[in-house]
């Protein structure tokens, strides 16, 4: 399970401050349905076929692709802390430190599925 991972686990704010990683049930029951056997599938092949189920509100109905995109969401948040990081380095004598942007940039918990509509985000 270790691609499966990015998809299925998400970075999490903790209300006291810092972050936490946490399992998301419903993206990875969704996941291991999807990719049963992940060893299968390159790693953008994986993105591609999400992003395309997400796309898809038909997929097979409108809260398997907001799964999807679930799924995507737990990806996305494994990249966010590293440039918060970074740029709380390069804040060096100010006053902020990567803790200070986390609030603005990590602030999905995954409870909520969202689909997309082409006017705008449903949540």
């Amino acid at each position: 399970m270790g691609v499966a991972k990015k998809y299925t686990n998400m970075y999490i704010l903790k209300a006291s401050g810092g972050y936490q990683i946490k399992c998301i049930p419903s993206a990875r029951a969704f996941f291991e349905e999807q990719f049963p056997n992940e060893d299968d599938y390159r790693e953008t092949e994986i993105q591609n076929i999400l992003l395309n189920q997400f796309k898809d509100p038909d997929f097979p109905n409108i809260i398997q692709s907001a799964k999807a995109g679930l799924c995507l969401r737990c990806y996305i948040s494994h990249y966010i802390i590293a440039p918060c990081k970074r740029l709380g380095f390069f804040g060096g004598g100010s006053s902020f430190t990567y803790q200070d942007l986390l609030p603005w940039v990590l602030n999905d918990d995954g409870k909520k599925l969202i689909i997309i509509d082409e006017q705008e985000p449903i949540i």
